[in-house]
């Protein structure tokens, strides 16, 4: 087991071919890749299977790819010890290749926000998808914490930060976001029935 601290993920152990990666047991992190100006950020908590490591690939563009951590916490090392002493339980690696599943579906999903074309019903789709993985019910509605700033919110949707300080505007003035504490959203429960009428993405639908 491993200690998340605050800040860039330094991952220390050197890469192992036969190493499945890294299951993030607490903590979150947020998973940054950049390609020509462009940016692109994942958020990955409880349960999350990512290898930290560089990887080579077939593609030439030169992507750089960081990892921070935004929710100190512990991760398990899934190197090759790990792997041979679950070889005679399949069951273990049925259930890593489901989380690894998950993220994919959920990576599809937002690619779908990505395609809607204003930016208060990315962001509203966004937080409800990052809700719904993070986030508790309450009376209200979907409530969640979380610790990112607008420009890193803009980063995930592909816009501004001042276009997503405008979109939380929007969205908080048509109650269709609340903010009741700082790094606070709660999503009113009639919103996900209207999301759903218009025929968007929502998060439970993941």
């Amino acid at each position: 087991m491993r200690a998340l601290a605050l800040g860039e993920w330094q991952f220390e152990p050197s890469l192992e071919t036969t190493s499945l990666g890294a299951l993030i047991l607490t903590g979150m992190v947020m998973l940054r890749m950049d390609l020509a100006g462009y940016r692109h950020l994942e958020v990955l908590g409880k349960g999350d299977v990512l290898n930290p490591w560089r990887l080579p690939t077939d593609t030439p563009l030169d992507e750089q790819v960081g990892v921070r951590v935004v929710q100190s916490g512990y991760v398990a090392l899934l190197d090759r010890r790990f792997a041979l002493q679950m070889t005679p339980w399949p069951d273990v690696f049925a259930a890593l290749m489901r989380r690894q599943v998950m993220r994919t579906r959920r990576m599809m999903l937002q690619a779908c926000i990505l395609s809607c074309s204003r930016v208060d019903e990315r962001l509203e789709l966004l937080l409800w998808r990052l809700a719904d993985q993070f986030g508790a019910m309450t009376r209200e509605g979907l409530q969640v914490r979380l610790p990112f700033t607008h420009l890193q919110l803009a980063e995930m949707i592909g816009a501004r930060r001042s276009t997503v300080t405008l979109a939380v505007s929007r969205l908080v003035a048509e109650d269709r976001l609340r903010c009741p504490r700082r790094n606070e959203w709660l999503l009113p429960h009639d919103q996900l029935a209207r999301l759903s009428a218009l025929g968007l993405p929502s998060a439970r639908a993941s």
